[in-house]
């Protein structure tokens, strides 16, 4: 990004210099002939001495060094780097091989005419009175710069350099196409940009805005920067987006440009997403339909060109993969995301919100490349300690959290989680829902279950109580709440939920939830049936994960063999591996959890088993007391299972034992172990409890 030059910095008369004399290759001499300027050898170096002058002061004397007449230009640059130093050479004429460029780097640096912003901070610039002289120096030689920057922006491209840095004059309406382009070829978007230089782009005029759409988000992002902070306000960044793709980019089909069109475009798409025009349309119907036409559009242009250029393809996938969320599609959401971190430029919001993304679609979909992916990308930005990034911990907190709970990483969670509390998205997009699904779950892990639940429905408020529920981010928010009533064993209400969302997007969605009901109610039975279908019909990892595993739980409940629940075991322990995710087991019931952790046993291929890996008795401890899982199950075994019928009949013991031909004592025994289980003073209590959980046929009730 880029900013203006102050205007005192082109008024001030700072004299001539006109140094002609090439610099030597010495290192040694050119720190000689630097000390001989300041008096003697060995003296205060000059620019030590031009530190004790006033800020308003010329640092002229930069000429006396020795450096060629071309080295002003890299003034216009906000950081000084080998590139910088490349290209100015390069427009001046006088391009420079790679030593050369070090070695103008390395002058530059033992002149000490190079300092940072920070301490720490690995950017180099000019001190500010150097910048000035220069700057000064460049009005007097070409007046108005605006041709010398069309200059360095050309000398650039053939260098697949990065500009992003030059700087547009403030005031002067031509200099925005040039920053226009500066965006639409830049490599690096924010990086090594200080806030004076931003400033600027704060001023870009609302019709210069509504011209050129890329200049939107640069206004969004440069205003939502806290000077102070050094932080993104990404409540402030959102709401300034949306004001402006409601209000300038409707007419993006108007656009003669191509860029012009796709980011005009990409911002409408996303107005139509935002959560204050989305109540007729909660599948994002208008959003998505816009999101075709771009496609069309570039797709024709790839045919036909201009090709887009790299810069505004970013945008559009990026945005694209923050409706697809929102739409609860996690294919589209990866397709998007994954380009738009290629093509985004390498240090810059674009390129962190597509990442995010693609972690939001990963954590949903248990897609463990699209995890890695998004993971490998914060790393690489966290090694090497970027500055964008430290504008953004909310957003790089995000694939934190949901990475921490897939490994049942509760300190970590819990961390991420909380730097991430004040993103109040809640503003703006249904994706705030999605995000408190994620964050329910750790809810039914770490927190007390009528906590849990009372947090979940403070954060998203009624969602499931409105007349029929619909669109992807509302079926995420139903299913997560049947987790919780089932995490408090109220079946009752999980049962009535799973009903009104079945009606809105059938049972096929539903059938791992319903199989937990069923579990949670002591009917393994009627959970196999279910899984089995679920099995069959789904190809998505963690979903055959989740399933697999409630299907070993089943198994176990309905006394099947150890051998049985141990292969069962086994093939969910891989499909968990695949999606590098425990919460398919530990969402399950903790005593169950546990008795099928004493079941399994090794692998028959050999191979290490995750599950006895990364599930040892310390981290199980955390999700104690409070977890519960879906509620401490009630498994019946075969013969209660037929019993409990009986004795919801007027028949007396006797009778319901010569029916099944076994003693009186026998169903005396079974009886006592039913009211033990259910709870139940007495026949009455217990059939009464039996019905209550829907353990009766309706028939029998």
């Amino acid at each position: 990004m880029a900013a203006e030059i102050p205007g005192d910095l082109r008024s001030a008369d700072m004299g001539g210099f006109n140094a002609q004399r090439s610099p030597s290759s010495d290192p040694a001499e050119f720190r000689d002939h630097a000390n001989r300027h300041a008096g003697r050898t060995g003296a205060e170096p000059i620019a030590e001495q031009l530190d004790h002058a006033a800020a308003g002061t010329s640092d002229h004397r930069w000429a006396e060094l020795g450096l060629p007449p071309w080295i002003s230009r890299i003034s216009l640059f906000g950081s000084i780097t080998s590139r910088a130093v490349r290209i100015a050479a390069a427009s001046a004429g006088e391009p420079l091989q790679t030593p050369r460029v070090r070695d103008m780097l390395q002058r530059l640096e033992e002149s000490g005419l190079l300092v940072t912003a920070v301490a720490g901070d690995p950017i180099r610039r000019l001190r500010p009175g150097t910048r000035r002289d220069m700057i000064e120096t460049l009005e007097r030689e070409h007046g108005d710069l605006k041709g010398l920057r069309h200059a360095l922006l050309s000398a650039a491209a053939p260098l697949n350099a990065d500009h992003s840095q030059l700087i547009p004059e403030q005031g002067e309406t031509d200099d925005w196409s040039v920053l226009e382009q500066l965006i639409l070829t830049s490599s690096a978007e924010f990086e090594c940009i200080s806030h004076g230089e931003l400033a600027g782009t704060a001023e870009i005029p609302r019709i210069e805005r509504q011209r050129r759409p890329i200049l939107s988000i640069a206004f969004a992002v440069t205003a939502s920067l806290g000077i102070e902070s050094d932080r993104l306000d990404l409540n402030l960044l959102t709401r300034l987006l949306l004001r402006d793709a409601r209000e300038l980019h409707g007419n993006w089909r108007e656009h003669s440009g191509i860029d012009a069109a796709v980011v005009g475009g990409t911002l409408w798409m996303i107005s139509q997403a935002s959560s204050d025009l989305t109540a007729s349309s909660p599948q994002l119907d208008d959003a998505w339909s816009t999101h075709q036409e771009l496609e069309a559009l570039i797709r024709g242009a790839n045919r036909t060109g201009p090709l887009p250029s790299g810069a505004s393809l970013a945008v559009f996938h990026t945005l694209s993969a923050v409706v697809s969320v929102l739409r609860a599609d996690w294919t589209e959401a990866t397709r998007h995301a994954e380009p738009a971190m290629l093509l985004a430029p390498e240090c810059g919001v674009v390129g962190f919100v597509a990442a995010s993304m693609l972690s939001v679609a990963s954590f949903f979909a248990g897609s463990p490349i699209g995890r890695e992916r998004s993971e490998r990308f914060f790393h690489v930005h966290q090694s090497h300690n970027c500055r964008s990034l430290a504008w953004l911990p909310n957003v790089a907190a995000l694939p934190g959290f949901l990475g921490a709970l897939n490994d049942l990483d509760r300190a970590r969670a819990e961390a991420n989680l909380a730097a991430f509390s004040d993103f109040d998205a809640a503003r703006w997009f249904d994706d705030s829902l999605l995000l408190h699904c994620a964050a329910a779950k750790a809810g039914i892990l770490w927190m007390d279950p009528q906590r849990a639940l009372a947090a979940f429905d403070g954060a998203v408020g009624n969602r499931w109580e409105s007349a029929t529920p619909s669109g992807g981010a509302q079926l995420e928010v139903g299913k997560t709440r049947v987790q919780l009533l089932l995490n408090l064993r109220d079946f009752d209400q999980a049962a009535q939920l799973l009903d009104r969302l079945e009606e809105a997007y059938g049972a096929e969605p539903l059938i791992s939830l319903t199989a937990r009901l069923h579990l949670g109610r002591g009917d393994a039975q009627a959970a196999l049936s279910l899984i089995d279908d679920g099995l069959n019909a789904s190809g998505n990892p963690a979903r055959q994960a989740s399933l697999l595993a409630m299907k070993a739980a089943a198994l176990l409940m309905g006394n099947s063999s150890d051998a049985a629940v141990d292969r069962m075991i086994t093939a969910a322990c891989v499909v968990c591996e695949e999606t590098r995710s425990l919460l398919p087991f530990v969402l399950l019931p903790l005593p169950l959890l546990t008795d099928l952790l004493a079941v399994h046993g090794p692998h028959p291929d050999g191979h290490p088993c995750f599950l006895k890996r990364n599930l040892g008795p310390a981290k199980l401890a955390t999700l104690q007391p409070a977890y519960l899982g879906i509620g401490q199950p009630i498994r019946l075994t075969p013969r209660e299972r037929t019993l409990l019928p009986l004795l919801a009949t007027p028949d007396t013991l006797g009778e319901i034992a010569d029916q099944l031909y076994v003693s009186i004592n026998t169903v005396r025994k079974q009886v006592a172990t039913l009211r033990e289980k259910l709870g139940a003073k007495d026949r009455r209590e217990l059939i009464a409890r039996a019905a209550e959980l829907r353990l009766l046929p309706e028939s029998s009730v």
